[in-house]
């Protein structure tokens, strides 16, 4: 089977307690349909990953990698040009490793996009399956405003 996940832009992502229709894996998630966010607040990306390989001892090992980029990566050559000399980091690059004891789990994180300028913003969510070596790759953009 090959490893699948999908990534949902969120406004809130909490454990509940009781079951609800947003509820999910024990956590309520609060979907964001539009991708557009207010960059004072915390903004979730919610995944699910499908097809994780259990080892010997019955643990899946797999490491998420997330790369943030702010501003139009639509911009012509010249203005990429300009942008290398701009003193301000337009490139976040997280690198976590998880452990489940299922062949399916959830994760998510909660990402304080404030010092980003507002405009586009394309997050990149490598999931790579440390057992079996495989790795998948989503691209999705969110508005910051």
């Amino acid at each position: 089977m090959q490893l699948r996940f999908f990534i949902l832009p969120a406004f809130e992502v909490t454990p509940v307690d009781k079951p609800d229709k947003f509820a999910h894996f024990g956590h309520r998630i609060i979907p964001n349909p539009t991708r557009k966010f207010d960059k004072s607040k915390l903004i979730y990306l919610y995944y699910e990953i499908y097809n994780l390989i259990l080892d010997s001892d019955g643990i899946a090992t797999y490491q998420v990698e997330q790369t943030v980029s702010s501003g139009n990566t639509d911009k012509s050559l010249f203005a990429k040009f300009f942008d290398l000399f701009r003193s301000k980091q337009e490139k976040i690059i997280i690198t976590k490793e998880q452990q489940t004891t299922a062949s399916r789990t959830m994760d998510y994180t909660a990402f304080d996009f404030n010092e980003l300028d507002s405009g586009l913003t394309e997050i990149i969510i490598k999931i790579t399956d440390k057992n079996s070596g495989e790795s998948a790759e989503i691209k999705s953009s969110i508005i910051l405003y």
